[in-house]
């Protein structure tokens, strides 16, 4: 595994389930038409729902027991009020469209987000997730201490798409290079194409033990 790579703490933010809007009529996998709207928030008990994720391994992951530690709160939440769970694992862009055109109940774990506030039922957040740039140390470009834009506004970063870090580097001023997951944006820092990207550390270990690892 490489031995180079370094983290430093970016930011921790809040993880939550959302759900399609008070816009939207869902239907359940035996076929109940739910209308989702502020007056009428509940499901019938005995129902089913379909919740739609991706791969985020060690959260989650179709190729994890029981689909990960935060499948697995989901799950035990709904089962709590008598309701019945199924995932189905998709690209996370994918998730984030089927939920807000109402084709499944749900996806997570999302952070929070003004835009998801207008599009979406957000849950109590269930898990906090500390966001942390990650870059090689043989990087000469990234700075020994940094305690402002200007000390970053250099660097080439880059970001997964529909992440909400990135509402905030746009407001800070920074470029970024737009990614269609972490193991492109990962990728992109270990050959050289960029100098950093923020990424969840556990997740992070994962990917580059299974996809950059010196034995692969």
């Amino acid at each position: 595994m490489y031995k180079n790579i370094i983290y430093v703490l970016l930011l921790i933010s809040f993880t939550y389930l959302i759900a399609c809007d008070a816009n939207n009529t869902y239907q359940t996998p035996n076929e109940e038409s739910i209308e989702m709207t502020d007056q009428n928030e509940s499901l019938p008990k005995n129902s089913t729902v379909i919740l739609a994720v991706g791969e985020w391994e060690p959260y989650i992951s179709e190729k994890l027991p029981g689909y990960g530690f935060t499948a697995e709160i989901v799950k035990e939440s709904f089962l709590n009020v008598g309701i019945s769970v199924e995932y189905e694992f998709y690209p996370w862009s994918r998730s984030y469209s089927l939920c807000k055109e109402g084709k499944v109940l749900g996806t997570f774990p999302w952070e929070d987000s003004e835009e998801r506030e207008n599009d979406f039922f957000l849950t109590d957040h269930f898990w906090s997730n500390e966001e942390q740039f990650i870059y090689l140390e043989s990087n000469a470009s990234i700075p020994d201490n940094y305690n402002s834009v200007e000390d970053i506004e250099h660097l080439r970063i880059a970001g997964v798409r529909f992440y909400t870090y990135l509402n905030q580097f746009e407001e800070m001023g920074l470029e970024v290079d737009i990614r269609d997951d972490e193991v492109d944006c990962i990728n992109s820092v270990i050959t050289g194409r960029n100098d950093t990207c923020p990424v969840n550390q556990l997740a992070a270990i994962e990917i580059i033990k299974r996809q950059f690892s010196r034995s692969n």
